[in-house]
Parts: C-alpha cells; structure tokens; sequence
C-alpha cells in the first residue's frame, strides 16, 4: 500500500478530532476531554501492541528515548492548548482554532528544512513547489487571523 494512502489517514482522522474536541471542550473543559484522550490513547496503544510485535523496543537509546519524551510532551501540551482554545474561542472562531493549530505540519517542514540547510542531523530538504505551498499556508492563515 502506499505510503501517500496512509498519510492521509491522519487528514481525516484529525479533521473529526477538530471537531469533536470542540464540542468535548466546550461541553466538558479542557482538562476532562484531555483525560478522555489520554484514556484512548492508552487504549489504541495497548491494541496496536496487543496486534503486533514489540521487539521495536529493543532499538530505544538514551538520545531516542528523549525524542520520544519529548514528542509526548509536546503532543500533550498541545492537545491541551488546543482544547483550551476550543473553550475560550467564540462559536463562531472554533474553524479557526482548529485550522492554526491544524497547521503545525507547515512548521515541522520549515523545521526540518532548516535542519538540513544548517546541517543538523535528521533535517529533510525542501523543494521549492513545497515552500510555494508554505507560502500560501501563511496567506492562509493571514486571511484567517484578519477576519472578525
């Protein structure tokens, strides 16, 4: 199977999270749909594993292991931004929240391009129809954040 199919699952996948974290949040505060994530994700966690091998654990170094403390961290803070965003938000601004932070992929690319322009391991280089696409995410987002 392809591996753009696949990428695409997290399209979809993270467009019903928008909305559903919206109405948790909305409903029920940050904090507890945030516990409510955590919950599944422990739950989609332990499936996967009961599903397949877990001999990957094997590879985990000290430095790797700090990537992952760190993805997990970065992932929980920002779930709960973002679902605090959802609360404060207005109705009608809930398309925007999700649409910034729905954004973070168009960040990680520059990141990473600028890793490898500066020659930091693990960077990725980008092309130019990228950085086209780059481009008008931020106008995008320009036309978003200056509407009432």
């Amino acid at each position: 199977m392809s591996w753009k199919l696949i990428a695409l699952g997290p399209l979809f996948m993270w467009a019903l999270y928008a909305v559903f974290g919206s109405l948790s949040s909305k409903a029920n505060g940050e904090r507890v749909t945030m516990a409510a994530e955590a919950g599944a994700m422990v739950a989609v966690a332990m499936f996967a594993f009961r599903a397949g091998d877990v001999s990957d654990f094997r590879r985990v170094t000290a430095l790797s292991a700090i990537f992952m403390i760190v993805t997990g961290l970065m992932s929980a803070a920002g779930v709960l931004t973002q679902f605090y965003a959802f609360r404060i938000a207005p109705q009608n601004h809930q398309g925007t929240v999700a649409m910034l932070g729905g954004m973070f992929p168009v960040l990680g690319f520059a990141i990473l391009d600028l890793m490898h322009r500066v020659g930091i391991p693990g960077g990725s280089p980008g092309s130019s129809r990228q950085w086209i696409g780059v481009a008008l995410a931020a106008l995008g987002l320009w036309f978003v954040g200056s509407g009432r």
